[in-house]
């Protein structure tokens, strides 16, 4: 399913003291979102690394993103993405 880049953000944990980074997509609502009363688009925050978010550029906004994960036991996490034309 397509995701629209819409947001970027970055902040500073005031507990740990570290960088933190996060995009926020848009989706479609799909057939499952359908069947609990959601639809049409549907937002998320998803957190990637600090190298990655730096090469996000403020016209990259409205563009389509696809993510790359690695999975590690039962969690998988942002390693990087893509960003359409």
């Amino acid at each position: 399913m397509a995701k629209k880049l819409i947001g970027i953000s970055s902040g500073t944990s005031k507990e740990s003291g570290k960088v933190f980074c996060f995009v926020t997509v848009t989706e479609p609502c799909d057939e499952f979102d359908n069947k609990y009363g959601s639809y049409g688009e549907r937002a998320e925050k998803i957190f990637v690394p600090e190298e990655a978010f730096k090469t996000i550029k403020p016209e990259d906004l409205g563009k389509e993103i696809k993510f790359d994960y690695s999975i590690r036991g039962d969690k998988a996490r942002v390693i990087g993405f893509t960003i359409g034309k």
